[in-house]
């Protein structure tokens, strides 16, 4: 009897999250058990994105208990940000879906099932599942307001929480993603490319706790913000004068 047909692949890098990979993997056990999926119909993809502690053995050992088989390690030598990381997991993903996710504990495990059974209901195609999140703070919420304008200003696109995970969609659209941003602007890149190829949308309300541990490399501060848009605005600004390239 032959494999089990991969479903679905969620990706997850992994920079410097030693402490948050334990509960992670683990809730995506627990979310796997409560789905319809065959555990052979999953993958979770996490990618050792250069880390400077100890997360490649947290990554090895966890990922070589027989529980969780769901498991598939991927490395990246030296850190070139955090798209060039989720780029190479979705690039060794197997399943004939793939959802981008956060390490952080940020985001529930659950909610990349609930986007799956969400695109399976749907009779739309193609299509993309994105999160859109709910008790975060005001600075959070106007930082996530003022990309969403300058995207509808510069771009002429209505993009609603950009940064939001999961994001949810079919391996057409990764073959597509050509020349990624290798930093955090990679998940604004996915929804451009989702948008000029005719992707529909549909969301899934999800929670989004603070961070346990570490701290988030762009948004930890209100400079570390300020910077951020910055080069969100640049990439934009770039990206209608040049397009994808």
């Amino acid at each position: 009897m032959g494999a089990a047909l991969t479903l679905l692949s969620a990706v997850v890098p992994c920079y410097n999250e030693a402490k948050n990979l334990p509960e992670l993997i683990a809730g995506f056990a627990r979310a796997l058990r409560e789905s319809a999926l065959e555990p052979g119909g999953f993958e979770l993809v996490v990618v050792e994105n250069g880390s400077l502690d100890d997360s490649a053995r947290v990554i090895a050992d966890h990922a070589a208990r027989p529980e969780n088989r769901f498991v598939t390690a991927v490395s990246v030598a030296k850190n070139q940000g955090y798209g060039h990381g989720m780029m190479t997991g979705l690039q060794a993903a197997r399943g004939q879906l793939v959802a981008t996710f956060h390490a952080d504990l940020q985001c529930d495990p659950r909610d990349v099932f609930r986007a799956y059974d969400l695109y399976m209901s749907s009779a739309a195609r193609p299509l993309l599942v994105k999160g859109v999140r709910r008790g975060r703070t005001a600075g959070a919420v106007a930082f996530t307001r003022a990309m969403e304008a300058a995207a509808l200003l510069l771009l002429q696109a209505r993009l609603h929480e950009i940064n939001a995970q999961p994001k949810l969609f079919d391996r057409e659209l990764v073959a597509a993603l050509a020349h990624p941003p290798l930093d955090f602007r990679f998940d604004l890149y996915v929804l451009l490319k989702a948008r000029e190829r005719g992707y529909r949308t549909r969301a899934i309300d999800v929670r989004f706790p603070h961070r346990r541990h570490g701290q988030s490399n762009w948004a930890s501060s209100f400079r570390s913000r300020l910077r951020t848009v910055a080069s969100f605005l640049q990439y934009m600004a770039a990206y209608r004068l040049r397009g994808d390239g």
